[in-house]
Formats: structure tokens, C-alpha cells, sequence
């Protein structure tokens, strides 16, 4: 609730405006999920599971076994563990021969 004197009292959405109460009711319900889904990657990387990998994102490169991928993410195998890698930071996939 606004009052002139002291602002908004008690609600701030994370922009730091306030709102009032009722407001955050009507919206309770009603959740919102979105992804950027690259269909392009997700596909080559399905069809490429079990493959020797490089993949440089944009923190850096992760080599190893492609053992699933989702919509969302890979998961690559390595010596060390196991990587999920979100497909919006990965910027291009190697595929390594198999000697």
C-alpha cells in the first residue's frame, strides 16, 4: 500500500517497486517457465551419445563420454566425474575419433 508520506509499506517485487498484497494473490498461481531450447544441438547431441566429446563452452572446455542428453543439458563422463552441462553455454561439440 502506498502511503505519501512513507512510500510503499511491506511489498517490493525485485525491481524494489511495491505493490499491494492483493496483488501477489492473484498472482500466486500462476508460474512462468522458460528455456531457450536450441532443438539443433539437443538433436546432434542425442545422436551422438556414447561418443568421445569436446565441448567448449563459455567458461571453458570439458572432454569426455556423452551419456545422456536432455532438452536442457548434457551429461558428459570423465575420469574426474560427472558433468551437466547447460546447452546454452555450450558454443560448439568436437566429436573425437575413435582410434
Amino acid at each position: 500500500m502506498y502511503d505519501r508520506h512513507q512510500g510503499y509499506q511491506g511489498y517490493y517485487d525485485h525491481h524494489g517497486q511495491g505493490y499491494d498484497h492483493e496483488e501477489v494473490r492473484q498472482e500466486e498461481g500462476e508460474v512462468e517457465y522458460v528455456v531457450n531450447y536450441d532443438p539443433f544441438v539437443f538433436e546432434t547431441a542425442q545422436s551422438v551419445i556414447g561418443s568421445k566429446l569436446v565441448f567448449q563452452t563459455t567458461q571453458g572446455s570439458v572432454r569426455g563420454k556423452l551419456i545422456d542428453a536432455k532438452p536442457d543439458h548434457v551429461v558428459v563422463e570423465q575420469e574426474g566425474g560427472t558433468f551437466f552441462i547447460r546447452i546454452q553455454e555450450i558454443v560448439w561439440i568436437l566429436v573425437q575419433n575413435q582410434d
